[in-house]
């Protein structure tokens, strides 16, 4: 394969990583991949034939994709680091760690350590001192 070759596939390549990436921090690149694979235009069927691929394939492919993808963006800590855990309760809430801690009064160290030892959602969201947490 020519070096220019593995260059357009690699483009197209990217569009479909950033098109079904789940990382809050990435939302834009992601819409913009998403618009560029689904959305007719000369410019994705110049690349795709450069690239030596069949516009039309690589658009069904990146649908299939991008659908098992979803739409669900998961949010990255303050510091740009892994992405924030959530955790969701028995009534369907969903909130992060951190959320969680300031709405519990707890420390967000005292949440992860019971992540930690795998402790059910009840557990894990129990107020400190609670037989909940006594009891695991």
């Amino acid at each position: 394969m020519s070096d220019e070759l593995h260059l357009w596939r690699a483009v197209v390549q990217q569009a479909l990583a950033d098109a079904t990436t789940h990382t809050y921090s990435h939302r834009r690149a992601r819409a913009e991949a998403r618009r560029w694979l689904t959305t007719p235009s000369e410019d994705f069927n110049d690349v795709c034939l450069l690239a030596g691929l069949e516009p039309s394939q690589v658009r069904d492919h990146a649908k299939k994709l991008i659908l098992e993808a979803g739409d669900e963006l998961v949010e990255r800590n303050q510091f740009g680091g892994r992405p924030a855990r959530k955790i969701t309760d028995h009534n369907g809430e969903t909130l992060t760690v951190a959320q969680w801690a300031k709405r519990l009064g707890l420390g967000e160290g005292a949440i992860n350590a019971r992540l930690r030892k795998g402790l059910p959602v009840e557990q894990l969201l129990a107020p400190r001192g609670s037989k909940a947490v006594a009891h695991a």
